[in-house]
């Protein structure tokens, strides 16, 4: 246990927004129980419970007790801690501090230590919680005030308490909402910069970045649950020679057209990546090189049918595709599909119409028209 907790406040320094959000609400709950409950035992025997009678310490034991028993089933818990139980306990260490002011005489000032607790909940929870906790603490002075009579002196100073309570919880409630909402600004901006950067931004597909994150990913689960695993690369025959004849503009519309018929084919938009510059990658799990070879060919047949440059010149693509072998690791895995990627290329300088003919290319895993 002193091991996850010494996890979490790590975690907290390091910036970990649902660690610091765990942490804030475990110890500092914690803190805010165990406080009220020791300065509750001391103010108990300058002014014992008993202005209703000698049973009065029993129930004050209770509330003491049920205060220690609370931070420490705070303390002891690791992970976030669900809302509701937190906020019940706030609640009930509020009414417990409630009941304490009328077990005691009217020169008990119990309801001083309220302002913790309603500033815990103030911290912690929604605004309409903390609304809902200030109620309760207003309304836990009412039997007290009933008791001692319609003294204008003691309505008044409580009223005035009243009001303080509202507003410092009040402000302290918006100060969090607020700093709660930028932090979710910032984790949300956070989260589309980081999708960003593992996008291509010309095809929509995944980038290099993304692929190599992906590949590793997919290796472990392999690994892991012995599933298959390949990996197909391609690139496109003659693109230079399209960006020579019709400029780059045609060139990106090339490559656009090139990545739908991925997405198409693959039907997995996160396998799909454009690798750098006029090569693509596909990674395809629980997939042997026999069903990677149907995807290839499956690949290549919609590049042919739907990719032409503006000269209405089909636009060819070569793969090359690898399985994982036993003892590979993903470099040596994209080493074998590119060597057998390098084995398919055409050797010709210009392209030429694609035939619907595929055979397979010399290398093992390796494909060409």
């Amino acid at each position: 246990m002193l091991r996850a907790h010494r996890d979490s406040f790590r975690a907290a320094l390091n910036g970990g927004a649902e660690h610091w959000d765990a942490l804030t609400t475990r110890w500092m709950g914690a803190l805010v129980l165990v406080l009220c409950a020791g300065l509750a035992s001391v103010l108990l025997t300058i002014v014992p419970p008993t202005a209703s009678g000698p049973w009065g310490w029993e129930v004050a034991g209770v509330i003491i007790a049920f205060r220690v028993a609370a931070a420490a089933w705070l303390v002891a818990g690791t992970g976030p801690v669900p809302k509701r139980r937190s906020y019940a306990i706030a609640l009930a260490g509020i009414a417990g501090l409630c009941t304490l002011q009328f077990l005691a005489s009217d020169e008990a000032f119990f309801h001083d230590l309220l302002l913790i607790d309603l500033l815990y909940v103030a911290a912690v929870h929604t605004p309409r919680c903390t609304a809902f906790a200030v109620a309760l603490a207003i309304g836990g002075m009412v039997p007290s005030l009933l008791r001692g009579g319609p003294e204008t002196v003691t309505v008044a100073e409580w009223g005035a308490e009243a009001i303080l309570w509202s507003l410092v919880a009040g402000l302290v409630a918006v100060y969090v909402a607020r700093v709660r909402a930028q932090r979710a600004d910032l984790r949300r901006a956070g989260r589309q910069a980081e999708a960003l950067a593992r996008v291509d931004v010309l095809t929509g597909l995944g980038n290099r970045r993304f692929f190599d994150e992906i590949l590793e990913r997919e290796i472990d689960l392999a690994r892991r649950y012995e599933t298959p695993v390949s990996v197909v690369v391609g690139d496109l025959d003659g693109f230079k020679g399209v960006n020579d004849r019709h400029g780059h503009a045609a060139g990106d519309e090339v490559l656009r057209r090139v990545a739908a018929c991925l997405d198409d084919a693959v039907r997995r938009p996160d396998a799909c990546f454009r690798w750098g510059g006029d090569e693509f990658a596909v990674v395809l799990p629980h997939t042997s090189a026999v069903q990677a070879e149907l995807v290839a060919a499956r690949i290549r047949g919609a590049v042919a049918r739907e990719v032409h440059d503006p000269g209405d010149t089909p636009v060819g693509l070569t793969l090359g595709l690898a399985e994982l072998e036993p003892g590979q690791d993903a470099d040596a895995l994209l080493a074998e599909a590119d060597r057998a990627l390098l084995a398919a290329k055409p050797k010709r300088a210009t392209p030429r119409r694609p035939a619907w003919r595929f055979v397979r290319a010399a290398a093992p895993g390796a494909w060409r028209r």
